[in-house]
Parts: C-alpha cells; sequence; structure tokens
C-alpha cells in the first residue's frame, strides 16, 4: 500500500508540495528497496537523490518555504535512507550534511525531541557502516557527546544503542586508528559508570549510564580478538567469562553468549599463539621435523619444555575447552551457544600453531566430529573443502611421522564424499593461519 502511494503522489504532485510530502516518499522507496525484487537499491537512490535536489530547487529558486531542507521530518527521512548505505564514504558524508540541517532547524522546536532522537541513531548507523576510515569513529564519538550535552533525559536503553553505534563505528576501522582499541575501552567503562546523581529505585543500586547489551559485549569481543596484543586478547576471554556467569546469574537478563561470541575468542586465541610464536625467534629458524624441535616439544616435560611451546600448548588447551564451555551453556538453556564450521576452523588453526606433532591427529579428530555434527542434523557443522585443507595443513605442520600417508588418507575421504553425491561446499571466508 505504502508503494501505492508513493506511485500515486508521483504521478499527480500536488500543486504546493512540502518537505513532509518528500519525507513520505523517501520513507517509501526505503522500504520499497529491500522488499521488493523488482525495485533496485540503485533505483531508489537516483529516485530520492532526484527528490532531494527538487526540494533543494523549491526552496531555492521557487521560494517555497515549505519545502526547507532543514526540516526535521525531511532529515530523519533521509537519514533512514542513508543508514542503508555499505562502506561508502560519500553517503556518509552526504547524511553529515544532513545532521548539520536538522540540528540548525530542530533549535526551539517544540515537541520533536523523539524524532531527532531517531536521526542521531540513523547518522550514527551511517558512520559504523564505513570500513577502514578511522576518522568515523571520532566523528561518532563526538556526534554523541554533543547530542548528549543537549538531550540529557533520554532513557537508558536508547543510550545504549547510540553507544553500541559508536564502538561499531571504532571497531570498523581494524586497526587503521592506533587508539581505537583505547576508545573502545574507554567508552565501555563510560557505559558501566553509574550517572552521578542517580539514585536508587526499590533499593536496588543504580542503574549504569549505558547498561551493555549483548551486542555490546559482542562488539567490543570482536575488536579485541582481532588484535595482536595479548592484553587485549585476555580482555576478550574476560568478557566472554563474564557474559556466561551473566546468563547462568540470570537467564533473562538478554546477555548470553552465542555463537559469534564464541567464534571471535578463538579468532583471538589463534591470534595469541601467531604472537608467542613471533615473540620467540629462537624457534623461527628450526623445522617442525628437525630432531631439535622434536626433542624440545615431546621428548621434554611439559614444565622444562620451552617456554613459547609451553604457552602455545596452554592457548590451544584453552581453545578446544571452549567446545565444553558450549556445552555447559547449551545445558543450562542457552540454546545460542552452538558450534558452527567457523569454530572448527578456528581450532583447527589454532592447533596448526601449536608446535605440536599431535596437531594433524588432532585436526583429524575435530573432523570427525564435525562430520559426526552433520550427519546427526546439524547442517552449520557441514565440512567442506576448506575443512579437509585445515586438517592437512595440521599435519604439514606437525612433522609428524607418517604426515604424507595421513594427507592422502584424508583426500580419499574428500573424494569418497564427492564419489556419493554430497559435495563440499566452498571453503568459509575465513583467512588462513
Amino acid at each position: 500500500r505504502h508503494r501505492e502511494a508513493v506511485r500515486s503522489l508521483t504521478a499527480h504532485p500536488p500543486s504546493c508540495p512540502s518537505a513532509s510530502l518528500y519525507a513520505a516518499l523517501v520513507n517509501g522507496y526505503t522500504r520499497a528497496r529491500p522488499t521488493s525484487t523488482n525495485f533496485s537499491r540503485k533505483k531508489a537512490e537516483d529516485r530520492v537523490s532526484s527528490l532531494a535536489n527538487v526540494l533543494e530547487r523549491n526552496y531555492a529558486e521557487l521560494g517555497n518555504h515549505l519545502c526547507d531542507p532543514a526540516d526535521l521530518e525531511w532529515g530523519e527521512a533521509m537519514l533512514w535512507h542513508l543508514s542503508f548505505a555499505r562502506r561508502n564514504v560519500v553517503r556518509a558524508n552526504q547524511a553529515e550534511e544532513v545532521w548539520r540541517r536538522v540540528v540548525a532547524g530542530s533549535e526551539g522546536a517544540p515537541g520533536r525531541k523523539e524524532s531527532l532522537r531517531r536521526s542521531i541513531m540513523h547518522l550514527l548507523r551511517v558512520y559504523s557502516k564505513v570500513w577502514e576510515t578511522p576518522e568515523f569513529g571520532v566523528k561518532a564519538e563526538a556526534v554523541l557527546r554533543d547530542h548528549l550535552k543537549r538531550d540529557g533525559d533520554a532513557d537508558a536503553p536508547m543510550r545504549t544503542d547510540w553507544y553500541n553505534m559508536v564502538l561499531l563505528a571504532y571497531c570498523r576501522t581494524h586497526g587503521k586508528d592506533p587508539d581505537y582499541l583505547h576508545a573502545i575501552v574507554r567508552i565501555l567503562q563510560e557505559m558501566r559508570e553509574t550517572p552521578p546523581l542517580a539514585s536508587k529505585e526499590n533499593g536496588a543500586p543504580p542503574a549504569p549510564r549505558a547498561p551493555p547489551t549483548k551486542f555490546t559485549y559482542n562488539i567490543v569481543i570482536n575488536a579485541f580478538s582481532h588484535s595482536t596484543s595479548l592484553e587485549h586478547i585476555t580482555m576478550a576471554e574476560d568478557l566472554l567469562a563474564e557474559m556466561e556467569q551473566t546468563f547462568l546469574d540470570d537467564p533473562s537478563s538478554g546477555i548470553f553468549p552465542d555463537t559469534y561470541t564464541y567464534f571471535n575468542v578463538l579468532h583471538g586465541l589463534k591470534n595469541k599463539s601467531l604472537a608467542m610464536g613471533g615473540q620467540f625467534k629462537h624457534l623461527t629458524s628450526l623445522s617442525p621435523a628437525s630432531d631439535t624441535f622434536q626433542k624440545m616439544v615431546d621428548n621434554t616435560p611439559p614444565d622444562l619444555a620451552p617456554v613459547d611451546v609451553r604457552a602455545r600448548r596452554q592457548v590451544v588447551a584453552k581453545a578446544m575447552g571452549m567446545l565444553d564451555r558450549m556445552a555447559a551453556q547449551r545445558n543450562a538453556g542457552n540454546e545460542r551457544a552452538l558450534p558452527d564450521i567457523r569454530t572448527f576452523t578456528m581450532l583447527m588453526f589454532c592447533w596448526a600453531n601449536a608446535a605440536s606433532l599431535d596437531s594433524g591427529k588432532r585436526a583429524e579428530d575435530l573432523l570427525g566430529r564435525m562430520e559426526g555434527h552433520y550427519a546427526a542434523g546439524n547442517e552449520s557443522v557441514r565440512p567442506d573443502t576448506g575443512s579437509y585443507i585445515n586438517a592437512v595443513s595440521c599435519w604439514a605442520r606437525s612433522g609428524a611421522p607418517g604426515t604424507s600417508q595421513r594427507a592422502f588418507a584424508l583426500l580419499e575421504r574428500l573424494e569418497h564424499q564427492h564419489a556419493a553425491g554430497d559435495d563440499p561446499l566452498p571453503p568459509p571466508p575465513v583467512p588462513s593461519p
């Protein structure tokens, strides 16, 4: 019905259009874009751009003050439309200009606070979708702080949504900003703080400024786990433990680790094992198959093994323990803590970096568990070509006797699967260890 109204208004425009009418048209195009198969994103963007040009011309050239580009309703509609843009700096700059007009036009406007709050959420979402551009994290935080000075009575869930978008904007910088992790830590601490004038309600302790949600934890854990800093990776592990305990204490809290949470922590453990290998240069010149390496890894007691080998053993043991922790969460009622193919891929990566003669065997065991889960009906754990490649890679890196035979055996399993008509899927888009 909305799209029919858009077509009718477009075919028979009123004699004196207003910004509200153009806002309704923009909202119609924005809604039509994700739901209609014959209405392309490019067509929607072209028509919205055309409407914006017409609005500007009516206001600047024809003197129609009802078409003021600073109208809050028009600005909210434009920002909502632009929030669908992905990785587009041009769209983000356009949204920033719309926001400046909205703020200028809303000064002293009564009863428009809710619309302004929705508008800032749209703008922050635009910023959070620009990848690998450091300044947009800083811009998002500046916009948020400026708005909080003018709108101090927003409720806690709304403030949490704003803070989450700022965290996501910093997370999307992907290390282009060297201080982005410090900014994420600072914002998370600020969200957990209790406002100075907060009062107790019904004897309960004062609520934090912006209570973190599961989305908050996942954003922060994702940022920390993609770091090469052992400190931040450890912080990601601590946040996971906090989420697990929160769910066990209060299952209705809405905070619980899911498949994505565990995947990110495993990604951090993989990075930790890589960082440990790079910190101890005396191992890099030794082949895993050399007698010296085998003696260090397997022929010495754990308490006498080189410190980096012991550390990497601890990392892979902790990574393998994630499967038990996920099972414990499911037993407690958290059905979202379910392993998928990415979970097992990261475990194989950890074994590939474990400096152990058991790496190949352990990876092959993981592959067998994947096949068992898939046979039991868990489609998300279906082994693909990449799973077999990772298992072969673990055998190659282990340097254990009989490596080539085990690799050929895995190839035969893959061929048997193909001959049975169950073709493996393409490997997932996960970087190699």
